[in-house]
């Protein structure tokens, strides 16, 4: 089709949008092959294996002993209902809905029918030291940085997790923090950690892993 339309938006616009599919990624090269793959199944796995390699999976088979501790022991952690009925009320309704379908509206109606038993479940995990199997589930987003876009590196994942998942982090940072801002390792000058916010993005990536 031929136009007089000298506006270069609507070209690169077309040029877009025969470069990427329906899902917004382009076609992806493979690292074990060099093959440029197309089909959403195929992109999905290669950019799976992609974040998933940046993980360090360390031998846990042998901790050395750091000898005695200089901090006093950390009491008990216990995660009370007026925390879990505070985060629930601040729920911002027009965020998007989280991996298990549940709206942030539903939760911010029925706050003082939830807040006990979510107080429960989350003080139960942390005694437990046990995450349950669905809580670990995400939605992970690939977004394009820069450079190549059939290069799997050029791409970052942004991670949708469940409000479950990001209440009990929160809840539990907000017990943990005061203990361990005091100590050597969480000292810093960085607004994010003064409010235990790299701690609770720390927490919440774990509970998705």
């Amino acid at each position: 089709m031929v136009t007089t339309d000298r506006n270069s938006k609507k070209l690169y616009s077309l040029v877009n949008e025969k470069r990427c599919d329906k899902s917004g990624i382009s076609s992806l090269k493979a690292k074990a092959n060099g093959l440029t793959n197309s089909e959403l199944t195929t992109k999905a796995t290669i950019l799976n294996q992609q974040f998933s390699g940046v993980f360090t999976r360390e031998d846990t088979s042998y901790i050395p002993s750091l000898g005695n501790s200089p901090h006093p022991n950390m009491h008990s952690v216990s995660i009370g209902v007026e925390g879990v009925r505070k985060l629930l009320f601040d729920l911002d309704t027009h965020e998007a809905t989280s991996p298990d379908n549940i709206p942030t509206r539903f939760l911010k109606d029925y706050t003082e029918e939830l807040a006990p038993a979510l107080s429960l479940l989350f003080s139960a995990s942390v005694d437990q030291g046990q995450v349950p199997t669905d809580r670990r589930h995400a939605n992970v987003t690939p977004i394009f940085k820069k450079g190549d876009h059939s290069d799997p590196a050029n791409y970052r994942p942004i991670l949708l997790t469940q409000y479950a998942v990001r209440l009990s982090s929160t809840s539990f940072t907000d017990r943990l923090w005061p203990t361990l801002k005091n100590t050597r390792y969480c000292r810093t000058n960085s607004t994010a950690s003064k409010r235990g916010g790299l701690l609770r993005a720390s927490l919440s990536s774990r509970y998705a892993t």
